[in-house]
């Protein structure tokens, strides 16, 4: 939760010191690099979390070889990366282009992070994982304002992966003490590891891309100074999504250690919901007159792109809840099909409103397809546990 609020308050900074063009900049080039390096993962986080909480013996057996692992995908991931960042870009970041390929170095440390975060929680250590988090989020925050007191984009570029960066190495160091050697080499056991990432890694590739296609678009479609208005009211709206995001490593740890109990997914569905509800309500009222008064009259739209969004909030609320939980549960391929069946319409409706209505599209676009993850999400739920969520956001 600190990197997520950590991000959320780095992307204010930006946006309010240099502008929208530079709060585009640097969403940009974080999202890409941590992008690359999930596509490039092949699930294995989930897989550590789910087999290392069912047997704890094998995953201090495996746990340092993971991180080898991570650093090698890694290093595929940020070369792709900067690959696609040079081309969607090209002349627009000249200013900080050797800080573009800096910030690479966060594709590698992002695995490591959260391969070694995956450990951790599946062992237990709730604690350590969340102080990794919270030392991740203070260290980015504080790279990023440097760049902004400076009055320097690259050195906000190179915020995220300097913060993420420090975080892996604080990791490595944590896994090393859990785990006593480098680990088998086993084929038959990292099989059963990679079968299962594999299973909801398409999942998590649509989720993905779900979340920021659009900022893609945009940034095609439009301008990079479009994109820095739209990513500020994104991350107002992804702002209520903390709590959710929060618990939903707990909720999986959980459906997996007792497959037949579900009080952790109902709670977490009700404040995850009630989270993005009352936040919405309060941010629709606040963000037109609140916005262009302290971030400029440049972001004047952001109102109109948060109310767009919020419909789409609720049910990634909904949706996070459920997979988290079906995935402990043996179940990892719903994330893949409801998000599958999103992404087919995030397409759509990108390519069809942002056009006509610029970021309000790509907002309004994004409601409709998590909205539909949601629903395919609840269906799935509701056969393998028996229960509705209406039956669990009342209490029924």
């Amino acid at each position: 939760m600190v990197v997520q609020a950590s991000g959320f308050a780095g992307g204010l900074i930006v946006a309010r010191a240099l502008g929208a063009e530079a709060r585009g900049v640097v969403a940009l080039v974080a999202l890409t690099y941590r992008q690359a390096a999930v596509l490039a993962s092949l699930g294995l986080d989930s897989a550590i979390l789910h087999f290392g909480a069912r047997d704890q013996h094998d995953l201090r057996l495996r746990a340092r070889r993971s991180l080898q692992v991570a650093l090698g995908q890694g290093l595929l991931a940020a070369l792709g990366g900067w690959i696609l960042l040079r081309t969607i870009l090209g002349n627009a970041v000249s200013p900080a282009a050797g800080a573009v390929t800096i910030a690479a170095l966060a594709a590698p440390a992002v695995l490591v992070l959260n391969y070694g975060n995956a450990a951790l929680r599946a062992t237990g250590r709730l604690v350590e994982a969340a102080a990794l988090d919270a030392l991740v989020g203070v260290s980015t925050l504080a790279v990023i304002v440097a760049g902004v007191v400076t009055d320097r984009l690259g050195l906000a570029v190179v915020g995220a992966a300097a913060g993420t960066a420090f975080g892996a190495a604080l990791t490595a160091l944590m896994v090393h003490r859990l785990s006593p050697s480098a680990g088998r080499r086993d084929r038959s056991g990292w099989a059963a590891h990679l079968r299962y990432g594999l299973a909801g890694h398409l999942g998590t590739i649509f989720q993905n891309l779900n979340y920021r296609l659009d900022f893609y678009l945009v940034a095609l479609l439009l301008s990079t100074t479009d994109l820095g208005v739209y990513a500020l009211a994104v991350a107002f709206a992804e702002a209520l999504l903390l709590l959710p995001d929060a618990l939903g490593v707990v909720v999986m740890q959980r459906a997996a250690a007792s497959p037949s109990a579900g009080r952790a997914t109902e709670v977490t569905l009700r404040l995850g919901v009630g989270a993005a509800c009352g936040g919405g309500a309060l941010l629709a009222l606040t963000s037109r007159w609140a916005v262009p008064a302290v971030f400029g009259p440049g972001f004047a739209t952001v109102a109109d792109t948060i109310v767009a969004l919020l419909p789409g909030v609720v049910a990634v609320a909904i949706w996070k809840t459920l997979v988290n939980d079906l995935a402990g549960r043996g179940f990892p391929t719903v994330k893949s099909t409801s998000a599958a069946a999103a992404l087919g319409l995030t397409v759509v409706a990108d390519l069809i409103l942002i056009p006509r209505f610029g970021i309000v599209g790509a907002a309004a676009a994004s409601s409709v397809a998590y909205t539909a993850a949601a629903i395919v999400a609840a269906r799935r739920y509701r056969s393998v546990m028996g229960r509705s969520v209406s039956a669990m956001l009342v209490g029924r």
